[in-house]
């Protein structure tokens, strides 16, 4: 992964690919979203897909706000937001390792539905967390879902729909720009901690994404670990805590006027 063979500049981000494997047997069928939030949810599930799933890197996402954040993989400096491809499910990935800065969600979630739009791409989906106080007392998270676009099969997967509330971030910014360009969008909430790592409640996300996307997810690992998952990622729960102060997350724990 060294010179990209496809560069992209969408105003102030860039997409650099390093594969021609996502051209090779049509478009992707779904683009998974990976970023800290909620209960750090997203990203433990998004991680869990890279090393347990067959994922590999084959591109990465950069911008002004980024230019000095680099991580390293594999020997090599790279940006913290990276691709990912299963040639296997034919899923592609987005995957941040750092909280997104306020300036940047708005032209990143732009940037990638134009991406896809140019990929022949028409599913996103993507796993997060719902803070609720009673975490602690449930058996089992349950799991809500937000959709914008045409979904087959939803209403038969037997989970709740969230009709009514607030969310903040990177997918509240996702779901009302794909509204409006008509893109097949899906967020799947799963009832989480609000500021404590919660491999339990990723486990339970990627189980209900296994049954929309068909890619068969094996939890098992995710669960056994969960304690030590916890333990390393406490520093980026730190920097997400401190992120989600800005965006305004208590809104999240709130029903709009209108409704109350």
């Amino acid at each position: 992964m060294d010179k990209p063979v496809r560069t992209l500049r969408f105003d102030t981000i860039s997409i650099y690919e390093y594969s021609e494997a996502l051209r090779q047997d049509g478009p992707p069928r779904f683009l998974i979203l990976s970023f800290p939030d909620t209960g750090l949810v997203s990203s433990i599930a998004g991680r869990h897909l890279v090393v347990s799933e067959g994922f590999s890197i084959v591109g990465e996402i950069d911008a002004p706000s980024l230019s000095h954040i680099s991580v390293v993989h594999n020997g090599r400096a790279v940006s913290p937001i990276q691709i990912y491809y299963s040639e296997a499910s034919r899923i592609l990935m987005v995957l941040s390792e750092v909280p997104l800065p306020l300036g940047i969600m708005h032209p990143l979630i732009d940037s990638i539905l134009t991406y896809l739009h140019g990929l022949g791409m028409e599913n996103v989906v993507t796993v997060s967390g719902l803070a609720v106080p009673n975490r602690f007392e449930l058996e089992k998270p349950n799991v809500f879902l937000l959709s914008t676009g045409e979904w087959r099969g939803l209403k038969e997967l037997g989970f709740e729909e969230l009709k009514e509330g607030f969310i903040t971030g990177p997918y509240a910014a996702l779901m009302k720009e794909a509204r409006r360009r008509g893109v097949n969008a899906l967020v799947i909430f799963v009832e989480s901690f609000y500021d404590i790592p919660d491999p339990e409640s990723a486990a339970v996300g990627l189980q209900a994404l296994s049954k929309v996307t068909g890619l068969e997810v094996d939890v098992s690992r995710l669960i056994s670990e969960a304690e030590l998952l916890k333990l390393k990622m406490r520093d980026l729960m730190r920097q997400t805590r401190e992120a989600m102060s800005s965006l305004e997350k208590d809104l999240e724990k709130k029903m709009p006027l209108m409704y109350t």
